[in-house]
């Protein structure tokens, strides 16, 4: 009899220690790989519970004027949550008005037909490129600054440069849906070289497309056979996964788990 030819991996099942999105399991049986042997990642099954607007994508930084020698900086936090255009136009005023430093009035409008937003204010104001607000941090005025975790993208805004004025319509379509793709990795299963992430990385071994709204469950099948894992002649024990996003962070399930099923093939039947 041989090797068992079907994996399945639950997070719920890991090993002590880890999370959800970041963890080791080890099999209840070794399995010594047959040569010339390749592995599919499929049926993976992802809770879509990842909201418009989270913890590393929250910050917008605003100039306002004060003065024909003065201009006030802040740092501005949108509230966590999954949000439509109407709701983002919203939140986007009521972040803006509490944060004004100059008492001033902001308006928000989202464009269904186009899903842009224009914002406008009772004075000039502008939002703050990533290299801007980078620059004006601690001696220049700005405050609470922290790199790559802006809602730009979020709000439609490509950090085209901006000058002072009173409205401005923002170039870009809303985006609130923070992911669209995933990527399953592991240190120690299949080789280092079969893949190339966007970022360089060697230990991708599927992508998950994430095609189902918030509040839902993602199921997400194999689809071509060219798309494997070479673990020809690998002993399988303790393995190690995480679910990553496109910039290598972890993702939060929010307590949530994921699974997913290993398929052991002979490379002869591809």
């Amino acid at each position: 009899m041989g090797p068992p030819r079907k994996i399945y991996i639950d997070s719920r099942f890991r090993n002590a220690g880890g999370s959800s999105s970041d963890f080791q399991v080890t099999l209840a049986q070794s399995i010594e790989v047959p040569e010339n042997t390749v592995a599919f990642v499929d049926s993976c099954h992802v809770p879509n519970v990842f909201t418009s607007i989270h913890g590393k994508n929250r910050k917008l930084y605003l100039a306002e004027y004060v003065s024909s020698s003065a201009t006030a900086y802040k740092t501005v936090q949108l509230s966590e949550g999954s949000y439509n255009g109407v709701t983002l136009a919203s939140e986007l005023k009521s972040r803006l008005d509490a944060n004004t430093q100059t008492s001033a009035t902001f308006t928000v409008v989202y464009q269904e037909s186009t899903g842009q937003l224009t914002v406008s204010s009772t004075v000039s104001f502008k939002f703050l490129t990533e290299e801007e607000a980078k620059s004006l941090h601690g001696s220049g005025g700005l405050t609470s600054y922290v790199p790559n975790q802006t809602a730009y993208a979020v709000i439609g805004w490509p950090e085209e440069t901006m000058t002072l004025a009173g409205t401005h319509a923002l170039s870009g379509m809303i985006n609130v849906q923070p992911h669209s793709t995933l990527f399953l990795c592991s240190s120690d299963f299949g080789g280092l070289a079969g893949s190339l992430g966007p970022r360089g990385e060697t230990n991708i071994i599927r992508r998950i497309v994430i095609d189902k709204p918030f509040g839902t469950t993602v199921h997400d099948l194999h689809g071509l056979m060219v798309d494997y894992v070479n673990c020809s002649g690998h002993q399988l024990n303790t393995l190690s996964f995480s679910l990553r996003d496109a910039y290598g962070n972890l993702v939060d399930l929010k307590g949530h788990n994921f699974s997913f099923s290993i398929c052991l093939v002979e490379k002869t039947f591809l």
